[in-house]
């Protein structure tokens, strides 16, 4: 073999080297993982793309509550005015929660809500739908010993009556206001609000008037008969 052949020969296997080193360069592990790399990235690109929608219908608040509802601290009025006890004396048969009894009070009370979303205003209204009223048997004479016993038996279910509806007055006030900011924090629409309020304020009214029966019942025994101290009264005349 001659000199030229030979560098011929070893020009051919350098360059066949380098190919080779070149080939195994192109399908390294760095090259496929970044290959492997940017699939997965367009699949997680593509997957999130997909979920947006769902998001955006799901998270995003409604624009239009925002125009309904005003977004300021909302601000409560109770209007509430008690009416003078009624005193009732002229009837000589009294019945009271089906039972023949000597005297009888009776009260009862609606509860209404109004609200202004533009103001973030609450306007609660009470209205007493039975004016707080004492019945007391003819049979027992105005000035007696009886009479005043009676009588100190029914003022004690009044003053049942008007301190449980303060408290429940209080309290729903209390829960009003922070159903309103709930409403507002969701921004949840005007209309909304309004019927969560009313449902509040329903639902408060029955559990008054629940409480309040179940609280004058601990004033009588267990049949609902009235419990008067008549004790008191024997040894003076009430003829």
């Amino acid at each position: 073999m001659n000199w030229y052949k030979m560098k011929r020969l070893v020009q051919l296997l350098f360059l066949g080297v380098f190919l080779f080193i070149f080939m195994v360069m192109s399908v390294s592990p760095v090259s496929a993982t970044k290959q492997k790399y940017n699939r997965v990235y367009q699949k997680k690109t593509t997957y999130v793309q997909k979920k947006d929608p769902y998001f955006q219908e799901q998270d995003l608040p409604n624009a239009g509550a925002y125009l309904q509802v005003n977004r300021k601290k909302p601000e409560l009025v109770v209007r509430y005015s008690a009416k003078d006890t009624v005193y009732n004396t002229q009837k000589q048969n009294i019945t009271c929660q089906t039972k023949e009894s000597p005297s009888c009070t009776y009260f009862s009370v609606s509860f209404k809500v109004l609200t202004d979303c533009d103001t973030s205003k609450i306007t609660l209204e009470v209205s007493e739908t039975r004016p707080m009223t004492i019945e007391i048997s003819s049979l027992y004479k105005k000035g007696t010993c009886f009479f005043d016993q009676v009588l100190k038996h029914e003022l004690t279910h009044e003053n049942v009556y008007r301190q449980l509806l303060s408290l429940y007055l209080q309290k729903t006030a209390q829960n009003l206001i922070l159903e309103y900011e709930k409403g507002q924090e969701k921004s949840k629409g005007c209309k909304d609000i309004q019927n969560q309020l009313i449902s509040i304020t329903d639902d408060m009214q029955k559990q008054y008037a629940a409480e309040a029966q179940k609280e004058n019942a601990r004033l009588d025994d267990a049949q609902g008969n009235h419990l008067y101290d008549m004790d008191a009264c024997l040894n003076e005349d009430n003829r």
